[in-house]
């Protein structure tokens, strides 16, 4: 067997040393003790949203349940009246713009009907999130 065999035998038969140091690490009490705050900061910052959801005008969402971020329909927000916009890009564009915060329009998932939805990220954290909350209740409010 020559060195380039040997090579691509060790590599795609078991994982590389390298890569098992890190995922012991990966498993250690303070590593997991990160994720598990992590976990309850997504958590919390996910409360946060469900908390708004009326006040947002946002329809339903998609199940959020472990996720670092919430997948919502715009609801009311859709449409060719004052205060409305024709897409989730323009949405989010204008919300950007007027508002200061950044959120994903559903098409980069969701190619039928990710137009009509966004994607809301948890992982700044709780209070960020809920400042980012409260920027897009005001941007609401100016219509």
């Amino acid at each position: 067997m020559d060195a380039v065999e040997r090579l691509v035998s060790n590599v795609t038969l078991s994982a590389p040393h390298g890569s098992q140091l890190a995922a012991t690490e990966a498993f250690s009490a303070e590593s997991m003790e990160f994720c598990r705050a992590q976990a309850a900061g997504y958590a919390q910052a996910r409360q946060h949203v469900l908390e708004a959801l009326p006040e947002l005008g946002w329809g339903e969402l998609a199940p959020a349940d472990g996720a670092f971020y919430v997948y919502a329909h715009l609801g009311r927000h859709l449409g060719e009246g004052p205060g409305q916009h024709r897409d989730a890009t323009a949405y989010a564009e204008a919300l950007l713009e007027h508002g200061g915060v950044a959120v994903v329009p559903g098409t980069d998932f969701d190619r039928v009907n990710g137009h009509e939805w966004i994607r809301v990220s948890l992982a700044p954290g709780p209070a960020k999130v809920a400042e980012g909350l409260e920027r897009i209740l005001s941007f609401h409010a100016r219509g």
